[in-house]
């Protein structure tokens, strides 16, 4: 490509980027259904508590409204983590990777993907990211992905994309970040089974509480 015509895709790129930006920083506030605070406690034969894991579910000052509780079911405990975010734009992004990835105290960060059936119907699975951290000799697995509407992504560049598209096509930058998490069994062969049954009950309440 000629120099001059490398300059000018390169201008025609930039004055494009720039309304972009402007656009998906101009669309409105999209409310919650209902806020966070009211999300059940109670969610199919888990019950809702208040114990929480030090410095696990690390909450994000950028998000509009958060929330964070403890799911007991027999001698198992889930933690569930929502935060929500009314408009995004690019210096207000998600901070998917401190909130994700706790600091300090937790060592051997391991990441992966899971699939996560959501009502037992066959094909009716999300692909969630996992991660593995050490805290001395606990162990703690986790799964987390961005919603948006009904759509799961566990791909922060899949999930810009397609917050993009979002705002261009239908004028809105809303999305929400999800972590369940819990401390892991010794010798279990899959640290993330619990979790993965958890997800299945709680789903449904999620998509109630989140703008579709």
């Amino acid at each position: 490509m000629r120099p001059r015509a490398a300059f000018a895709v390169a201008a025609l790129l930039l004055v494009l980027t720039a309304g972009v930006h402007r656009w998906t920083a101009s669309t409105p506030d999209v409310p919650l259904p209902r806020p966070l605070a009211l999300f059940p406690g109670v969610v199919a034969d888990w019950t809702g508590q208040r114990d929480l894991p030090d410095g696990i579910m690390v909450r994000d000052p950028n998000a509009d409204d958060f929330f964070v509780r403890s799911y007991v079911r027999g001698g198992t405990t889930v933690w569930l983590s929502v935060a929500y975010y009314r408009r995004q734009w690019e210096s207000r992004r998600l901070l998917a990777a401190t909130q994700i990835e706790p600091g300090a105290g937790f060592i051997q960060p391991r990441h992966g993907t899971y699939q996560v059936p959501l009502d037992g119907a066959p094909g009716r699975a999300a692909t969630a990211a996992t991660l593995v951290l050490r805290r001395g000799e606990e162990r703690y697995a986790l799964l987390y992905w961005y919603q948006l509407g009904d759509r799961t992504f566990s791909s922060t560049l899949r999930y810009r994309a397609a917050l993009l598209v979002n705002s261009l096509l239908r004028r809105r930058s809303d999305g929400a970040l999800i972590r369940v998490a819990t401390v892991t069994r010794g010798g279990t062969a899959d640290p993330f089974s619990d979790l993965s049954w958890f997800v299945k009950d709680v789903y449904p309440e999620l998509l109630r509480s989140l703008p579709r």
